[in-house]
């Protein structure tokens, strides 16, 4: 910028010395030529009016002969108005009369210039002549005086000093430079003022677009200047306006991307081409185990530990083509995940970026596990009380029915393994229905120490025979909005297993609390208690800590489901606490809801 303001400067110096110097030279010629021609004028007008002058008054004398001594003394009259040196010659060239110096002090003048030009004929002979001293010049204009037979008597020449023009000219340009020198100082501080304005202009939008080039795209030129310079502004802050528009759609849809990307179950990661890691998400650190946030740009596998997925990456880099494995990670925890690895065109021609996505099915193989296992078990349970229906018919049918004692034995053995089988049937149905059930559940406002008395009631008899001591507890008055058979169901499970695996003469405890906004049931007995190392599984389908015995004890192995699904509907949680040969706690907790209709 300070490079624009040189030239600019530089120039009007030189578009201002040229200008001074071409006054000087133009005024110079001009005031000399002027002056010099207003001098000739005016001796011109002098010399004319003096001869007039004296031919008048040659004409009023009327005398015949009009000597040169009447010329002189008509002269004499009239020098002393005039101003000017006066002198007269004879017609030879001979001075007769001077107004300044004696005519001794004359030299001969016939060789004189404008004297010569009359004695040559002409009418008026004028002259410019530099006189010794410095500083001045001297003019001659003469002009011849005739009589009455128009014949000259005379030569009248009037001579003036002049100034020096040098002088009267420097004086012109001393007054011209002053002039010049103030109109200088006014066009520069004018010029000064248009330069920083043009300068500031320019500054400014140089300065506006490298903040654009800086990507500060809220840049703009403000300046009010000049309407070429602001055209171009408007056309900058038009383009900023639209850079900034674009940054805000590239914003908006890289957030919208990273909100997505982070917010996917998916484990995302993306690697150039030389394999350095350019994005990744929470799921992805998640499942690795490894925090990658921080090693955007870094070699994936400087920190990717599984020998499976690097194998399957480089695969992919490889053949560059789409990959799909399900892999193993052993740590941080045991997983099963789904990996994929997507080749991705990059910016660049030929450039090529891979997405490693990895989800996590290790549920899914559970649960396919537990199908598996559950159709196993069912098959196995089933053909259990059907094998010994069908060994007790077919020896019932080969001639035991005949023995009264044998055949009562049998029909005992098969009504209990056909009702085992009916029981095992309707838990079946009963776990398919609640996986199944999409209608919410009817509720109603209950209080849960009447449920649990009444599961007590229908399992009295078995409490008897095993000659227990069962009974409620009921710190606080607990009313809860829920499904009753849901919650009778549970008791029923519960409470019914805590008297299957309880000794004779145990305790069986119900607790009834409230505790931070929510139903506290807890199912407490004496019994055998649980192994820690079978606790995570007896929620299970079919599982069962000792079969033998619980095959005896008439269940099915699938009441613990049943609670756990019930609970799990109520949106409520199920906790265990047990201790081998000590007893076994089970915790429900359930929401109390109100009913609006109630709270209305």
């Amino acid at each position: 910028m300070n490079q624009i303001k040189r030239r600019l400067y530089g120039l009007y110096f030189l578009i201002v010395a040229t200008f001074v110097f071409l006054m000087y030279f133009v005024l110079s010629t001009v005031v000399e030529n002027q002056i010099i021609d207003q001098q000739q004028e005016r001796l011109n007008d002098e010399i004319v009016s003096l001869t007039e002058y004296i031919e008048g008054v040659r004409q009023e004398d009327s005398t015949e002969s009009f000597n040169s001594t009447e010329i002189i003394q008509t002269i004499e009259r009239v020098a002393p108005v005039m101003n000017e040196r006066i002198t007269l010659f004879n017609t030879e060239g001979q001075p007769l009369y001077d107004s300044v110096l004696d005519l001794d002090e004359i030299q001969n003048l016939f060789n004189f210039s404008e004297i010569q030009q009359i004695l040559d004929g002409e009418t008026v002979g004028v002259v410019n002549r530099e006189n010794t001293e410095p500083g001045y010049s001297l003019y001659f204009v003469a002009q011849a005086i005739y009589n009455d037979a128009n014949q000259p008597i005379g030569i009248l020449r009037i001579s003036s000093e002049i100034t020096d023009l040098a002088s009267t000219i420097q004086l012109s340009l001393i007054i011209q430079l002053i002039g010049t020198v103030i109109l200088a100082i006014v066009l520069i501080l004018l010029a000064r003022t248009w330069i920083n304005r043009l300068t500031r202009s320019i500054g400014e939008m140089q300065e506006v677009m490298g903040d654009l080039s800086q990507g500060e795209y809220d840049a703009r030129y403000s300046g009010r200047f000049f309407e070429e310079i602001d055209t171009l502004g408007a056309s900058v802050n038009e383009l900023a306006e639209n850079l900034e528009q674009q940054r805000l759609e590239i914003e908006t849809s890289d957030e919208r991307i990273y909100g997505l990307i982070n917010h996917l179950i998916i484990g995302v990661m993306l690697l150039d081409e030389e394999r350095r890691i350019r994005i990744v998400n929470p799921i992805m650190n998640e499942l690795l185990g490894v925090n990658l946030y921080g090693k955007i740009s870094h070699l994936y596998t400087d920190y990717v530990k599984s020998a499976e997925l690097i194998e399957l990456i480089e695969e992919a880099y490889l053949k560059n083509d789409l990959m799909n494995s399900e892999i193993y990670l052993y740590f941080p925890e045991e997983k099963t995940l789904d990996a994929n690895v997507v080749p991705v065109p990059g910016k660049e021609p030929g450039e090529q970026n891979f997405i490693v996505l990895l989800y996590d099915i290790t549920e899914i193989r559970r649960l396919e596990n537990i199908r598996t296992d559950f159709a196993a078990n069912v098959s196995h349970e089933l053909r259990t009380p059907i094998t010994a229906l069908k060994g007790f018919s077919e020896t019932l049918l080969d001639g035991a029915m005949n023995d009264e004692e044998v055949l009562k034995e049998f029909l005992s053995i098969m009504l209990k393994e056909s009702t085992r089988l009916d029981m095992m049937v309707q838990d079946i149905l009963q776990l398919s229905k609640l996986e199944q059930r999409n209608a919410p559940l009817a509720k109603v406002r209950i209080r849960i120490r009447d449920v649990a008395e009444e599961v007590f009631q229908i399992l009295q008899q078995k409490i008897d025979l095993k000659k227990m001591t069962c009974r409620i507890e009921e710190k606080t008055p607990v009313c809860i909005y829920t499904n009753r058979d849901s919650l009778k169901q549970v008791l029923m499970n519960l409470i019914a297993n805590a008297i299957t695996y309880t000794p004779e003469k145990g305790t069986v405890i119900v607790t009834i609390d409230q505790k931070d906004g929510q139903a506290v049931i807890e199912v407490a007995d004496n019994g055998i208690g649980i192994p820690k190392e079978d606790q995570a599984r007896i929620f299970e389908r079919f599982y069962r800590v000792d079969k033998a015995r619980s095959r005896n004890s008439g269940g099915t192995g699938l009441g613990l489901s049943i609670v756990k699904w019930v609970v799990d509907s109520l949106e409520g949680d199920l906790e265990l606490y047990s201790e081998v040969d000590v007893g076994t706690t089970f915790k429900v907790t359930l929401p109390i809801e109100t009913d609006e209709n109630e709270s209305n």
